[in-house]
């Protein structure tokens, strides 16, 4: 990419990220960790990405967030849009709660809808939902209160707390010799007081206590038969086209490593120097552009006369992310080859010959796509790689076109 294409490249971006926010003020935190004091309030939203997040303090606009750890204990005034490993919210949230973790726990009013995914999700005996609940997690706890329908599909869930509509929830799936000794998996108790239906799929009858208050009709539906040979196949034949998947995934990344090391082998070098310099830096923008993207993208599909825009930004980001993997890839495989030095002059990449790169590359992208595929916490790796790579192009551009400035 030429210094003339990014400084027509930047501005665009510069100006896509504009036009969402010009009604309203932002704030953007990122590092290991990130805190929001009792006594400090955020005129807008707040975009923030770290290890811990820690939110005491006033938002007078959504929370957009990635993390590990999450903790809002301050009000917010708008959404919450968070996804981490443990995800506590302790404040009132006005609007709707949307999240993605291990553990959820909600401990406060919210005035619209949540929807939480995760293994565990918990409603705790103070938290009120002002509308429906959707939830997908293996153990369910709804001790608070519901103002719309409670639904969605979990593993175990208990009802100890009110619902003002509709139960609705899908609680597993199972072959037909199961039905006759499977344990129940939802629970009922006497504090529980649903106003409509009660309507749920499993292979055992619900524990449900006499005094429990039920408006409407209880109804249980058995989840449909599996065909063990039909099953085989399906998942023969998914996994041979994941497997052809990777296969070609593999062989596009050592493509563009390829072209990378032969095209720009010294602009190559000057970024994976940057990703040594500044890496908590570079990681710190990638999630920025990983968080922030979509929500720029999606204000100019609405705008209908943005739509050419956001194709055009839609393909420079998923090349960046991509080029950012494949960078990441190609310092790995330096790195395990012993090839990296950690203190390069600035002519330092002439002296790494082409052979050794193009071998490191090789290295790297096989180490890499193996780690990224690696069930739990490959995707978590994946990620990482695409925010430090994003952050590097992103820090290396704009320096570009100071430079020309």
């Amino acid at each position: 990419m030429t210094k003339t294409s990014l400084k027509l490249i930047f501005p665009v971006l510069l100006l896509a990220l504009w036009l969402p926010l010009t009604a309203h003020a932002f704030a953007v935190k990122t590092g290991s960790a990130v805190n929001v004091g009792q006594t400090e309030t955020v005129d807008g939203n707040l975009y923030a990405a770290g290890s811990t997040i820690l939110i005491d303090g006033q938002v007078k606009g959504d929370v957009i967030c990635a993390g590990q750890s999450v903790t809002i204990s301050g009000k917010v005034d708008g959404d919450v849009l968070c996804a981490a490993q443990s995800i506590n919210v302790l404040g009132e949230v006005t609007g709707s709660v949307r999240t993605a973790g291990t553990n959820i726990h909600l401990n406060n009013k919210v005035g619209r809808n949540v929807m939480a995914f995760g293994a565990s999700v918990t409603l705790s005996s103070k938290a009120e939902v002002g509308l429906d609940m959707l939830v997908a997690a293996g153990f369910v706890n709804v001790n608070g209160k519901v103002g719309g329908s409670l639904y969605g599909t979990a593993g175990m869930a208990t009802i100890n707390g009110q619902v003002a509509k509709d139960v609705s929830l899908n609680l597993d799936s199972g072959n037909k010799k199961q039905w006759t000794n499977a344990n129940s998996n939802l629970v009922i108790t006497e504090n529980a007081k649903i106003g409509g239906n009660l309507n749920y799929t499993s292979v055992a009858t619900a524990t449900i206590a006499q005094a429990t208050s039920i408006g409407g009709k209880v109804s249980r539906q058995l989840p449909p038969v599996i065909d063990r040979k039909m099953s085989q196949n399906l998942f023969l034949g998914l996994a041979t086209f994941w497997l052809w998947c990777k296969i070609i995934g593999l062989f596009g990344t050592l493509l563009i490593a390829l072209v990378l090391v032969l095209c720009f082998k010294d602009k190559l070098m000057g970024l994976l120097d940057g990703m040594v310099a500044t890496p908590k830096k570079a990681i710190g923008w990638g999630a920025i552009w990983l968080i922030l993207m979509p929500f720029i993208l999606l204000f100019l599909l609405i705008t209908v006369i943005g739509l050419p825009l956001a194709c055009l930004i839609t393909l420079l980001w998923l090349a960046a992310m991509m080029l950012g993997k494949v960078i990441v890839a190609i310092f790995v495989g330096l790195v395990v080859m012993g090839r990296y030095r950690h203190r390069r002059p600035k002519n330092g990449a002439a002296k790494e010959s082409t052979g050794s790169l193009l071998l490191s590359a090789l290295v790297g992208v096989v180490i890499t796509t193996a780690l990224f595929t690696i069930p739990l916490f490959g995707w978590l790796l994946a990620i990482i790689a695409k925010m430090w790579g994003l952050g590097v192009i992103w820090l290396n551009g704009r320096q570009c076109c100071q430079i020309e400035k």
